[in-house]
Protein backbone atom coordinates (compact mmCIF):
# COMPACT_ATOMS: atom_id res chain seq x y z
CA UNK A 1 0.00 0.00 0.00
CA UNK A 2 1.04 3.55 -1.08
CA UNK A 3 0.19 7.01 -1.63
CA UNK A 4 -0.89 7.18 -5.23
CA UNK A 5 -0.47 11.06 -6.59
CA UNK A 6 0.59 14.07 -5.56
CA UNK A 7 3.64 15.11 -3.16
CA UNK A 8 4.47 12.23 -1.41
CA UNK A 9 3.46 9.77 -4.34
CA UNK A 10 5.31 6.43 -3.62
CA UNK A 11 5.57 6.62 -0.01
CA UNK A 12 5.01 3.08 1.53
CA UNK A 13 2.38 2.91 4.07
CA UNK A 14 2.03 0.32 6.84
CA UNK A 15 -1.67 -1.10 7.76
CA UNK A 16 -1.08 -2.62 11.15
CA UNK A 17 -2.50 -6.32 11.79
CA UNK A 18 -6.01 -4.85 13.20
CA UNK A 19 -8.01 -7.60 11.23
CA UNK A 20 -10.63 -4.99 10.95
CA UNK A 21 -8.65 -2.31 9.18
CA UNK A 22 -8.93 -3.19 5.44
CA UNK A 23 -7.30 -1.02 3.58
CA UNK A 24 -8.79 0.56 0.64
CA UNK A 25 -6.19 -1.21 -2.56
CA UNK A 26 -4.47 0.85 -4.38
CA UNK A 27 -6.15 0.55 -7.31
CA UNK A 28 -9.14 1.32 -5.90
CA UNK A 29 -7.60 4.04 -4.42
CA UNK A 30 -6.51 5.49 -7.85
CA UNK A 31 -10.06 5.36 -9.14
CA UNK A 32 -11.50 7.15 -6.05
CA UNK A 33 -8.45 9.91 -6.51
CA UNK A 34 -9.06 10.67 -10.06
CA UNK A 35 -12.83 10.47 -9.45
CA UNK A 36 -12.72 13.30 -6.59
CA UNK A 37 -10.14 15.55 -9.02
CA UNK A 38 -8.45 18.69 -7.08
CA UNK A 39 -8.54 18.67 -3.30
CA UNK A 40 -6.25 22.07 -3.35
CA UNK A 41 -6.91 24.08 -0.45
CA UNK A 42 -9.58 21.44 0.72
CA UNK A 43 -10.46 20.51 4.61
CA UNK A 44 -10.99 17.05 4.91
CA UNK A 45 -12.18 14.11 6.94
CA UNK A 46 -11.42 10.59 6.91
CA UNK A 47 -13.57 8.63 9.25
CA UNK A 48 -13.24 5.14 9.97
CA UNK A 49 -9.71 6.32 9.07
CA UNK A 50 -7.98 2.46 9.53
CA UNK A 51 -4.56 3.26 7.92
CA UNK A 52 -5.31 6.83 6.90
CA UNK A 53 -4.37 5.89 3.50
CA UNK A 54 -7.58 8.05 1.95
CA UNK A 55 -6.57 11.14 4.38
CA UNK A 56 -3.04 10.96 3.63
CA UNK A 57 -3.64 10.73 -0.05
CA UNK A 58 -5.80 13.72 0.21
CA UNK A 59 -2.99 15.36 1.96
CA UNK A 60 -0.33 14.38 -0.92
CA UNK A 61 -2.64 15.51 -3.34
CA UNK A 62 -3.17 19.26 -1.67
CA UNK A 63 -5.74 19.65 0.98
CA UNK A 64 -5.18 22.21 3.37
CA UNK A 65 -6.28 19.76 6.30
CA UNK A 66 -7.64 16.46 6.95
CA UNK A 67 -9.30 15.22 10.17
CA UNK A 68 -8.66 11.79 10.85
CA UNK A 69 -10.69 10.06 12.48
CA UNK A 70 -10.64 6.55 14.00
CA UNK A 71 -11.61 5.09 17.75
CA UNK A 72 -9.16 2.32 18.09
CA UNK A 73 -5.75 3.74 20.06
CA UNK A 74 -3.48 1.44 18.69
CA UNK A 75 -4.97 2.07 14.74
CA UNK A 76 -4.29 6.13 15.49
CA UNK A 77 -0.89 5.42 16.42
CA UNK A 78 -0.27 3.68 12.76
CA UNK A 79 -1.74 6.68 11.47
CA UNK A 80 0.23 8.88 12.81
CA UNK A 81 3.30 6.83 12.08
CA UNK A 82 1.98 6.88 8.28
CA UNK A 83 1.50 10.89 8.59
CA UNK A 84 5.16 11.30 9.87
CA UNK A 85 6.36 9.28 6.52
CA UNK A 86 4.14 11.55 4.22
CA UNK A 87 5.43 14.74 5.92
CA UNK A 88 9.31 14.15 5.99
CA UNK A 89 8.44 13.23 2.40
CA UNK A 90 6.65 16.66 1.59
CA UNK A 91 9.71 18.37 3.39
CA UNK A 92 7.83 20.99 4.70
CA UNK A 93 4.57 21.42 2.41
CA UNK A 94 2.10 18.97 3.64
CA UNK A 95 -0.77 20.41 5.06
CA UNK A 96 -2.21 20.54 8.82
CA UNK A 97 -3.77 17.44 10.59
CA UNK A 98 -5.69 16.57 13.18
CA UNK A 99 -6.30 13.11 14.68
CA UNK A 100 -9.15 12.26 16.82
CA UNK A 101 -9.33 9.11 18.75
CA UNK A 102 -13.10 8.72 19.85
CA UNK A 103 -16.37 7.69 18.23
CA UNK A 104 -17.40 9.41 14.31
CA UNK A 105 -20.19 10.63 15.76
CA UNK A 106 -19.01 12.56 18.72
CA UNK A 107 -15.91 13.44 16.43
CA UNK A 108 -18.09 15.16 13.30
CA UNK A 109 -19.75 17.01 16.40
CA UNK A 110 -16.39 18.78 17.20
CA UNK A 111 -15.09 19.47 13.48
CA UNK A 112 -18.95 20.55 12.42
CA UNK A 113 -18.05 23.88 10.54
CA UNK A 114 -15.22 23.59 8.21
CA UNK A 115 -15.10 20.46 6.27
CA UNK A 116 -15.52 20.19 2.49
CA UNK A 117 -14.82 16.73 1.82
CA UNK A 118 -15.94 13.22 3.86
CA UNK A 119 -14.17 10.45 2.93
CA UNK A 120 -15.38 7.13 4.68
CA UNK A 121 -14.52 3.42 4.22
CA UNK A 122 -16.15 2.01 7.04
CA UNK A 123 -16.24 -1.38 8.31
CA UNK A 124 -18.14 -3.49 6.58
CA UNK A 125 -18.26 -7.50 7.16
CA UNK A 126 -21.29 -8.95 5.45
CA UNK A 127 -23.57 -5.50 5.26
CA UNK A 128 -22.88 -2.06 4.81
CA UNK A 129 -24.43 -0.48 8.30
CA UNK A 130 -22.08 1.66 9.17
CA UNK A 131 -22.49 3.08 5.82
CA UNK A 132 -25.83 3.68 6.06
CA UNK A 133 -25.77 5.10 9.92
CA UNK A 134 -23.52 7.81 8.80
CA UNK A 135 -25.21 8.64 5.90
CA UNK A 136 -28.40 9.16 7.87
CA UNK A 137 -27.15 10.60 10.39
CA UNK A 138 -27.56 14.05 12.46
CA UNK A 139 -23.82 14.75 12.68
CA UNK A 140 -22.87 14.14 8.75
CA UNK A 141 -26.32 16.48 8.14
CA UNK A 142 -24.45 19.78 10.49
CA UNK A 143 -20.86 18.81 9.28
CA UNK A 144 -19.04 20.68 6.99
CA UNK A 145 -19.96 23.81 4.27
CA UNK A 146 -23.26 23.88 2.82
CA UNK A 147 -21.24 22.30 -0.06
CA UNK A 148 -20.29 19.20 1.89
CA UNK A 149 -19.22 16.57 -1.03
CA UNK A 150 -19.82 12.77 0.64
CA UNK A 151 -17.82 9.69 -0.68
CA UNK A 152 -18.57 6.66 0.62
CA UNK A 153 -17.12 3.00 0.34
CA UNK A 154 -19.31 0.05 0.52
CA UNK A 155 -20.71 -3.17 -0.58
CA UNK A 156 -21.29 -3.35 -4.18
CA UNK A 157 -25.06 -5.25 -3.30
CA UNK A 158 -26.01 -2.05 -0.35
CA UNK A 159 -28.23 0.33 -1.47
CA UNK A 160 -27.63 3.50 0.62
CA UNK A 161 -29.58 6.41 0.08
CA UNK A 162 -31.44 9.35 1.91
CA UNK A 163 -33.87 12.46 2.24
CA UNK A 164 -30.88 14.79 3.08
CA UNK A 165 -28.25 13.53 1.01
CA UNK A 166 -28.37 13.32 -2.62
CA UNK A 167 -26.36 10.72 -4.49
CA UNK A 168 -24.24 12.12 -7.50
CA UNK A 169 -22.77 8.87 -8.84
CA UNK A 170 -21.93 5.45 -8.00
CA UNK A 171 -18.45 3.76 -9.15
CA UNK A 172 -18.79 -0.01 -8.88
CA UNK A 173 -15.39 -1.51 -8.53
CA UNK A 174 -16.63 -5.41 -7.38
CA UNK A 175 -16.86 -6.43 -4.20
CA UNK A 176 -17.18 -2.85 -3.30
CA UNK A 177 -18.61 0.45 -4.68
CA UNK A 178 -17.64 3.74 -4.21
CA UNK A 179 -21.08 6.20 -3.76
CA UNK A 180 -20.73 10.22 -4.08
CA UNK A 181 -23.37 12.37 -2.28
CA UNK A 182 -23.80 16.35 -1.91
CA UNK A 183 -26.90 17.97 0.13
CA UNK A 184 -30.20 18.03 -1.06
CA UNK A 185 -31.41 21.54 -1.30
Amino acid sequence: MRIIGGGARGIKLEAGDNPVTRPTTDRLKETLFNMIGNLEGDVVADVFAGSGALGLEALSRGASKVYFIENDFQTMKIIKSNYEKVKKSMAGTCGDVEFICQDWRQALSQINTELDVLISDPPYGEDSELARELLSSEELLKAGTDNLFVILEHLTRSQLSSESWKRLKVKHCNPTSFSFFERTK
